[in-house]
């Protein structure tokens, strides 16, 4: 609940997309440091996950609100452009996670997949 009221006065000050990146960079180094940090003391150990887990809990309470605004601000005025937007925007990610999907279930080289990746992107 912090993340979601905290995020939302920040985005009004800075802007959704800063507020989004900023959200992010917090929940990465909330996780980061829990993934990294060690201790013998368990006393010590608590304090500092409660410390990085509430870290990461600002960022992933911040990106609700965020995401929501941003929704908000992104429609349209009539019902064809949003078809047609979405549309155009499932072709997008057919045409991306195609080979992905291809090379999990076909065994295709590794190193082939970023080239496919790379032409669907240029289609």
């Amino acid at each position: 609940m912090l993340g979601m009221v905290s995020f939302g006065f920040i985005a009004d000050l800075i802007g959704i997309n800063k507020a989004g990146m900023l959200s992010a960079l917090l929940s990465v180094v909330g996780v980061t440091l829990m993934t990294f940090y060690s201790s013998d003391d368990l006393t010590t150990q608590f304090l500092m996950y409660s410390i990085f887990f509430g870290l990461f809990g600002l960022g992933v309470g911040g990106e609700y609100p965020l995401t929501a605004a941003g929704a908000a601000q992104h429609h349209h005025d009539t019902m064809a452009e949003a078809q047609a937007e979405d549309t155009a925007q499932r072709q997008i990610r057919i045409l991306v996670c195609l080979p992905v999907f291809m090379s999990l279930e076909y065994n295709i080289l590794p190193a082939i997949v970023p080239k496919l990746l790379q032409w669907c992107m240029q289609a």
